[in-house]
């Protein structure tokens, strides 16, 4: 386990993240570890896959909208793609398929 500060939301920071949140300005990213509990992951796992059903799902109004607003082409494709990627390995890290999406 990490020390230092905790929030109430389960975040808990490394001493000198908590430095760098203090107004300090730092040129180094600082690495912060989040610890959730398996509930709260499959959870965040379904959103995000019931977000990926929705950009395959969407139709070309959407497509052509999405696409003017993050500026690539064809956006509502890649998000899909870049969204499966990540549940996919919060499913493996879970060693389940927990965040299969509701049907």
């Amino acid at each position: 386990m990490t020390s230092g500060p905790r929030s109430d939301r389960g975040i808990r920071r490394s001493k000198s993240s908590a430095d760098a949140g203090a107004g300090r300005t730092t040129s180094k990213a600082v690495a912060c570890a989040v610890f959730l509990d398996r509930e709260q992951v499959a959870s965040l796992g379904r959103l995000l896959r019931e977000i990926e059903q929705f950009f395959d799902a969407c139709d070309d109004t959407v497509g052509d909208a999405a696409d003017a607003h993050f500026g690539i082409a064809p956006s509502a494709e890649s998000i899909s793609a870049a969204l499966s990627l990540h549940v996919d390995a919060l499913d493996a890290a879970l060693g389940t398929h927990e965040t299969a999406a509701l049907s």
